[in-house]
């Protein structure tokens, strides 16, 4: 569709290129077909007076119906409310904050700020995880010893802080009893598919993040198990299955979507004890983002 004047008609303009081509047109000319080149073109002239709208007649206006702007206002005013709950939403998200989030007081088996003389269970935990992720666990119990000292004098010095031998104390103190337990023997007869694996799942409008510690398969059954260097007691395991029975479902569902098999069970395994809890879980229903 092309608008101009009939009055005024700029040069160079694609009005005037195109009156040019198509020859003279005359002012009474109606409809037509006309051949430019090798193409026809269909005009149609519209006449329209060159005059600006009147305003409606008074009561014309009043007679008009009133607009009805509830559902818009209500429209508004819940893109207000999904704002103000998205400011206050972290985009990311993981099942430990998850769990401390749905943890109302804080447990004795959690872990909390070191009192004077002990070592911090933050780092503790830490050095546990980074050691377990590098060893073979066909390693002769006898043997773990000189590797756990090489593991820690490979770390830097700001990380060990100015109590190294403490920390080496209290790490051989938690293997002494892991590497002889029978937590221990069944991960060495396991096959180990994979350890500290990063997943990222869509959850809620969120990006739930996370590491699942070990992934293994025994007699044919997938197992994920997620390593836990709490001061605990056996009167207490019980009602740790429920603040990380969300954790697992979560790391399950991820593991069934990534490798299209079903979990046999979550694991927590309690390293000071050498103990371990199995959770049975149905990983809910979702879509993997990536892992």
């Amino acid at each position: 569709v092309i608008s101009c004047p009939p009055l005024k008609i700029d040069k160079g303009s694609f009005v005037e290129m195109l009156q040019r081509s198509a020859g003279e047109w005359p002012a009474d000319a109606g409809d037509r077909s006309m051949v430019v080149g090798r193409g026809t073109i269909e005009v149609q002239r519209v006449r329209e007076r060159r005059e600006a709208p009147r305003r409606p007649e008074e009561n014309a206006t009043r007679s008009a119906a009133p607009l009805d702007r509830s559902g818009f206002l209500s429209q508004w005013e819940e893109r207000s409310r999904r704002y103000e709950v998205a400011q206050h939403k972290p985009l990311f998200v993981s099942p430990t904050a998850l769990k401390e989030r749905d943890t109302a007081l804080p447990e004795r088996f959690e872990q909390k700020l070191p009192s004077v003389g002990e070592t911090d269970p933050l780092l503790i935990g830490t050095l546990a995880h980074g050691f377990l992720e590098e060893l073979d666990f066909s390693t002769r119990p006898e043997t773990f010893e000189e590797e756990l000292a090489s593991y820690v004098k490979r770390q830097p010095d700001r990380l060990l802080g100015p109590d190294p031998a403490g920390i080496l104390q209290e790490l051989r103190q938690i293997f002494q009893i892991f590497f002889r337990s029978s937590v221990f023997a069944e991960l060495a007869s396991a096959t180990i598919l994979g350890r500290e694996i990063p997943l990222l799942i869509p959850s809620g409008g969120q990006v739930m993040e996370g590491v699942i510690d070990l992934l293994y398969e025994r007699d044919g059954s997938l197992y994920i198990a997620d390593y836990k260097t709490d001061r605990t007691v056996p009167e207490d395991w019980a009602r740790v299955s429920g603040p990380y029975r969300r954790q697992g479902e979560i790391y399950s569902l991820a593991v069934r979507q990534s490798l299209q098999r079903e979990i046999k069970a979550f694991k927590l395994i309690f390293l000071r004890a050498g103990k371990a809890i199995e959770l049975e879980i149905d990983a809910p229903q979702g879509e993997l983002f990536l892992l």
